[in-house]
Parts: structure tokens; C-alpha cells; sequence
């Protein structure tokens, strides 16, 4: 690939990643409002009803929309053929969306006794049912533009969303003070209004067919990745559907904001690394030196990883206490537990590459499935002795062992060998330094001893096994800066 190429690339990429930081970022954005003007019962339901939505989401379109860019453009695929694609998909899409609606509506006492444990409403569940309808007209079209490769147009309607819905939440929750209900209202209408008029401007790419044969690309991509999918999101959220069953919505809601906070890592590390990380290694993949990019760059993400979880531990306990105002003391240890499987995830996109450049996809699904059921019975296990703290060791120790057996598959399809001993030498002295500011108990040692370990840690290993990189880095500050003075 072309240098400009690269650029084209990293730049559509960048695009995405905001737009998507944007979409992460807004319950972030709205935490603080959320936990003072929700009760604890409130918070974890809004979670449980975002997490089902995306599932529907998933489940209800068979992954078909992911697969638009492979559909429209296979080989020998004219415009008429994308046009009348989109046409027989949107009329998949669009009743069975409405049929999904109208059943959980009708069935929506029942759900909630169900999901709440009789602990929440019918109401949350009708207003849940309306925002997964908004949603899904908002993310299709979104789904079309990136077929049809305009990363300008996703990123302006990611915004539009975000403006609007987040508009909406401070009027309907802060000012109106209507609590869940109005934080479903706002994001069906913010979702909505921007969705509605997205996919008007997307008619032009869809000529309406009953050629039900061309949805077949989009089944044979989507059907072999809704397990994978399914089971990722298993492992992400079915402890929170367990928790009400055992303990108290209010247990529910202090998991939530532990999950909340260490999500934080997610939004600001793992996602703007991963829009950066697949494309690159595509675009490395047949180099000579690939396989010691790929090792180079675990080392450096295990370094950065290390920093961010002290730094986390550091600061976790403000965070909580300015985004809970006080009130969720209790999420301490969860915040700690999930940033360090958020940062285990991190790690597994790094030594992953091989699997995606040798297509071993099916075989890494099938290790996602069986993480997710391992996840289900530790949660069986672990969250009625110990709550919202055993729903977090249980997402950690999935995990792991989806790490573990990731980097088995990965290094028997696509062997690297990796700095294991520099590796080691950030860990042992991570845990030094971790040591330490455990037993401290000074915010400012604390983050003294953190900057300390940047120095001696990461640095320092640059420094004795890669100081023609610090040269190459500080050779082109001294040009810069250079170029300033004048």
C-alpha cells in the first residue's frame, strides 16, 4: 500500500474512532447526572435495558448490516446490484423491527418481573422497546455510509446524535427530574430524530425489491459471526441480568458504576487503539519484520497498561466520589477489578493479529463461545456469596483465559516470538511500584511514585534495549523545536 494510501487509511480510521468515541463518550459524559438524579435501582436497570437493545440489535438483523461492505462491493457487483441490496434489506429489516417492537411491548410486565426480579417497572421496558426501534434506524444508516466508505457523513450524524440526545437528557432528567423514564424518552428522540432523517438521506442508495436471494452474502457473513458476537456480549453483560436474581437492584446499580468507571479505560485507551492497531497490521502483515512490529508492540501496550491501571488505582476513588457524588462507595473494588480485565482484553487484541491474517476466525469464535459460557457458570458460582464483586472476578477470570487461549491459537497459526524477558522486567517492576502505592496512602506519593515508575519502568527499558528509538524521537523533537525558534 501507497504511502497516501496509509494516510487515507489512518484518517478514515480517525474519523470512525471519534465518531464512535463520541457515542462511548456521551454516558460518560452523563454519568455524574445520572447518579444523582437515578436511584441505584434505576442505574443498574438502565444498563440491563441498554445491553438487551444491543442484543436485540444483533440478533433481530442476523449481523446482516455489518456484511454491507462486502455485499455492495463483491467481485462483479454493479450499482444497480448495491442499490437493489439495500432495497430487499431494508425490507427485512424494517418489519421485523416493528414485530420485535410490538411483542415486548405486549409482553412487557412479564419481562420486567422477569429481568427486574419484581424490582422494576413495565414502563422501562415499553420506553426500552422504543429506543431499540431508534435505535436501529439510527444505526443503519450509519452502517450504509461506511459500505459506501463516507466516514464524513458517519461521523457528522454520529455528532447530530450526540448533540440531540444529550440535549434531551438534560432537559427530560435535570429539569423535568423524570429519572429512567426520562432518560429513555430523550435517547429514543435524540436516536430517532437524527435516525429518521439519516435514512431519508440514504433512499437514494436503496431500490425497494423482494429479491430475497441477494440477501445471501450478507447471511453468509453475518449467521457465522452472531455467536462470536452474541457470545462477546455475554461476556460482557450477563452478570448484570444474574445479579437482580440474587441480591437487590440496588447491588445491581453499584456494579453498574463500578463497570461505568472502569469503562473510562475502554473509551480513552482500548477503542482508539483498536481503530488504530487493525488497519495497521493489515497494512505491515507481509513485511519482513512483521512479526517483530507485532512483539515490539505488545511490549509497549503491556508498558502502557501497566500505567494505566496504577494511575486508575490512583485515582479511582475521586472519580467515584465526583461521578457518584458520594454515594457508590461501595464500586470501589469492582472499578479495580474490571479495569484490569478491560486492560487483559487490550493485550488480547495485540497478540491476536496472526489469527486475523490467517484467517482463523471460526477457531477465535469458538474460543469467545466458550469463554462466555465459562463466564455464565462462574457468575452461577461466584455472585451469590459475593455480589458485584463476584460478578467482577468473574469477567476477570473469563478474561484471562480468553487471553490465554487467544495467544495459544494465535502462536500456533502465526508464531512471534516476544520480548518475554523485557515483558517480565515491566511486570516485576510494576508490581514493585504497585506495592508500594498500595501502602501509600497520599494521593501525591501515589502519583509521584507513578511518575517515578514511567521513568524506571517503560523508559528506562527504551533506554537500554531501543535507544536508536528515543535517538529517532529526540533528533526530530530538536528539529522541531528548532523550526520554532525562528
Amino acid at each position: 500500500m501507497s504511502a497516501q494510501g496509509l494516510k487515507t487509511l489512518f484518517s478514515t480510521s480517525a474519523m470512525y474512532a471519534v465518531a464512535n468515541l463520541l457515542q462511548r463518550g456521551m454516558m460518560l459524559i452523563l454519568l455524574p447526572i445520572y447518579a444523582r438524579h437515578f436511584s441505584k435501582a434505576e442505574f443498574g436497570a438502565m444498563d440491563m435495558l441498554y445491553q438487551g437493545i444491543l442484543v436485540l440489535i444483533i440478533v433481530s438483523s442476523f449481523g446482516m448490516p455489518q456484511g454491507l461492505p462486502r455485499g455492495i462491493h463483491q467481485e462483479k457487483a454493479t450499482e444497480e446490484d448495491g442499490r437493489r441490496l439495500l432495497g430487499v434489506l431494508t425490507l427485512f429489516i424494517l418489519p421485523v423491527t416493528a414485530i420485535t417492537f410490538a411483542l415486548i411491548w405486549s409482553f412487557s410486565d412479564p419481562i420486567a418481573e422477569i429481568l427486574f426480579n419484581e424490582q422494576g417497572e413495565g414502563l422501562w421496558v415499553r420506553l426500552g422497546a422504543a429506543f431499540f426501534v431508534a435505535m436501529v434506524i439510527q444505526q443503519y444508516p450509519l452502517q450504509i455510509f461506511k459500505a459506501y466508505q463516507r466516514s464524513l457523513q458517519y461521523s457528522l450524524w454520529s455528532i447530530g446524535t450526540f448533540l440531540i440526545a444529550t440535549a434531551c437528557n438534560l432537559y427530560f432528567i435535570v429539569v423535568m427530574d423524570m429519572g429512567l423514564v426520562g432518560m429513555l424518552m430523550a435517547n429514543t428522540i435524540g436516536f430517532g430524530v437524527t435516525g429518521v432523517i439519516a435514512f431519508v438521506s440514504c433512499l437514494k442508495f436503496m431500490k425497494f425489491n423482494f429479491d430475497w436471494h441477494r440477501l445471501r452474502p450478507l447471511l453468509e457473513f453475518g449467521l457465522p459471526m452472531l455467536p462470536a458476537l452474541l457470545g462477546r456480549k455475554i461476556l460482557e453483560a450477563s452478570d448484570r441480568y444474574m445479579l437482580p436474581q440474587y441480591h437487590s437492584m440496588d447491588t445491581l446499580g453499584e456494579y453498574v458504576m463500578g463497570a461505568k468507571v472502569a469503562n473510562i479505560v475502554e473509551v480513552m485507551v482500548l477503542v482508539p487503539f483498536l481503530f488504530a492497531w487493525q488497519p495497521f497490521f493489515y497494512s505491515v502483515a507481509n513485511r519482513a519484520d512483521a512479526k517483530n512490529i507485532f512483539a515490539r508492540v505488545t511490549l509497549y501496550f503491556l508498558g502502557v497498561s501497566a500505567m494505566v491501571f496504577m494511575g486508575m488505582y490512583i485515582l479511582h476513588g475521586s472519580v467515584l466520589d465526583f461521578i457518584g457524588n458520594g454515594d457508590y462507595s461501595a464500586s470501589s473494588v469492582v472499578v479495580q477489578i474490571l479495569v484490569l480485565a478491560a486492560l487483559l482484553n487490550g493485550i488480547q487484541y495485540t497478540i491476536s493479529p496472526g489469527i486475523h491474517i490467517k484467517n482463523k476466525l471460526v477457531q477465535e469464535s469458538s474460543i469467545m463461545i466458550a469463554a462466555a459460557f465459562l463466564n455464565i457458570g462462574l457468575n452461577f458460582l461466584l455472585i451469590p456469596p459475593y455480589g458485584a464483586q463476584g460478578a467482577a472476578i468473574s469477567t476477570l477470570i473469563s478474561y484471562l483465559i480468553y487471553l490465554i487461549c487467544t495467544f495459544s491459537l494465535s502462536q500456533i497459526c502465526y508464531p512471534v516470538s516476544y520480548h518475554w524477558r523485557r515483558m517480565a522486567q515491566v511486570l516485576v517492576t510494576a508490581m514493585a511500584f504497585m506495592a508500594m502505592i498500595y501502602w501509600v496512602d497520599n494521593i501525591l506519593l501515589q502519583l509521584c511514585l507513578l511518575f517515578v515508575f514511567i521513568l524506571l519502568g517503560p523508559v528506562l527499558d527504551l533506554y537500554m534495549n531501543e535507544r536508536d528509538v528515543l535517538n529517532t524521537v529526540w533528533q526530530k523533537l530538536r528539529r522541531k523545536t528548532a523550526k520554532g525558534s525562528y
